[in-house]
């Protein structure tokens, strides 16, 4: 027996899995029903992990362009940039749902 995802909008069994992109080997699933992107399984932890990592980072970083003491000098531009977009898309794909989880119960012959 095998799993079946199920779209959590239209409950729609053809959910069917993304290509890899520039960013993520497995970006997520696609309702074909409906057209909700979701992220994977399993994800959400992951994703909150590299969120705040990602914003401590852009505050570590921005820290001394305030005038705020740090152990640092001045670092480039390209560093909490960076780290925002990281930011961006971990919120992103944390609004996106996940795929409901189903047992398939039809057995094969």
């Amino acid at each position: 027996m095998g799993v079946r995802r199920f779209c959590p909008r239209c409950d729609s069994a053809d959910v069917q899995r993304l290509p890899e992109n520039g960013i993520a080997p497995h970006p997520g699933y696609e309702c074909k029903g409906c057209g909700l992107a979701m992220r994977p399984n399993g994800s959400g932890l992951a994703f909150g992990a590299m969120l705040a990592l990602a914003l401590a980072m852009c505050v570590g970083t921005t820290l001394p362009w305030f005038g705020i003491p740090a152990d640092v000098e001045r670092l480039p531009l390209g560093l909490p940039v960076a780290a925002g977009g990281v930011a961006l898309y971990c919120f992103y794909q944390l609004l996106r749902p996940a795929p409901r989880l189903a047992e398939d119960s039809a057995e094969s012959v």
